[in-house]
């Protein structure tokens, strides 16, 4: 069979196939990452290294979703080839691929080895301040593991979960990244360095936000993002010589009882507006409840309010 080459790829390639290795996969749940099943979403690789992000809609993702693995190499066809949307994008590329109903694919047995395991695209740290307002691409970075935060809840009634990972390039230049929920919990480097020779580890990080809080600017993951240990790519070899017979202290939580339960995602039950409006406030639980909305409208003429002091007119807690 004669595959097209994504970088060849364009709306009018319907009758195309691709032979692709799965780079990466995710599901999309909204903003707050929540919500019902949106999409799932692949990073697809070719031979000739060109990435392109694909789209299967929930309705799909039954039949389609569960035959896609990370890291299998597959044959597609049948699917549809659209503009890429212009922003939050994964890979720089402006298509994408829609799974449709009939989209077919097929493993691939025994592939070649020179389909690329990353798709990425790297800031340096010293530009992830001048990315904060750039909402076109998600952010790629690479650098050394120096510190890894403790678990803590954030938010209304901690209902999030998030942990720190501190790095450091090749220059010394640090970063932050925040990870979310599930990405904070299971961050771990356990299998990949012994405590115990301080081997420095290199990592590869994905599909990250550029924010700013209290003026420094730093990275904060999205359901797109992964992370890489030791990655071997070309960037990376820079970063294994340099470090050769140098040890590193990392910093490392404490495994406590705090950590334990911050790691416990708390049970906080779904409500409609209109079940919130009938019950009684005294009667809500501590942590509250869960309520999902679409703003349709803003009142550009009303003024908006808070519970404040009588006396000095600021808000109260």
């Amino acid at each position: 069979m004669l595959f097209t080459p994504i970088a060849e790829l364009d709306p009018k390639s319907t009758n195309a196939a691709i032979r692709v290795r799965i780079i990466r996969k995710w599901e999309f749940r909204g903003a707050t990452n929540d919500g019902p099943l949106r999409h799932v979403n692949l990073i697809l690789a070719d031979e000739q290294g060109t990435a392109i992000h694909a789209e299967i809609q929930a309705a799909l993702v039954a039949d389609k979703g569960s035959l896609i693995q990370i890291d299998k190499v597959y044959e597609l066809k049948r699917f549809r080839v659209a503009p890429s949307r212009n922003y939050y994008k994964p890979v720089d590329n402006s298509m994408m691929i829609q799974f449709t109903l009939y989209t077919q694919a097929k493993l691939v047995q025994d592939p070649p080895p020179t389909f690329p395991r990353y798709a990425y695209k790297l800031t340096s740290f010293e530009n992830i301040g001048n990315n904060v307002d750039n909402k076109t691409y998600l952010i790629d970075v690479l650098g050394i593991l120096t510190e890894i935060g403790s678990l803590h809840h954030v938010g209304y009634n901690n209902s999030n979960i998030i942990r720190d990972i501190f790095l450091k390039d090749i220059n010394n230049t640090s970063t932050k990244v925040t990870l979310w929920g599930h990405q904070a919990s299971s961050f771990s480097v356990d299998n990949n360095c012994d405590e115990n020779d301080n081997k420095p580890v290199v990592v590869l990080f994905v599909g990250c936000l550029a924010k700013r809080f209290k003026g420094e600017a730093y990275l904060s993951a999205t359901a797109a993002c992964t992370w890489y240990f030791n990655p071997d790519i070309p960037e990376a070899q820079v970063y294994y010589s340099k470090l050769v017979n140098t040890k590193l202290q990392m910093i490392r939580p404490e495994a406590t009882e705090q950590e334990f339960q911050a790691s416990q995602t708390l049970n906080i039950e779904d409500k409609t507006i209109e079940e919130l409006l009938q019950l009684d406030p005294d009667m809500f639980p501590q942590q509250g409840f869960k309520c999902t909305v679409t703003i349709s409208r803003l009142v550009q003429d009303g003024r908006w309010w808070f519970p404040s002091c009588i006396k000095c007119n600021k808000s109260s807690s």
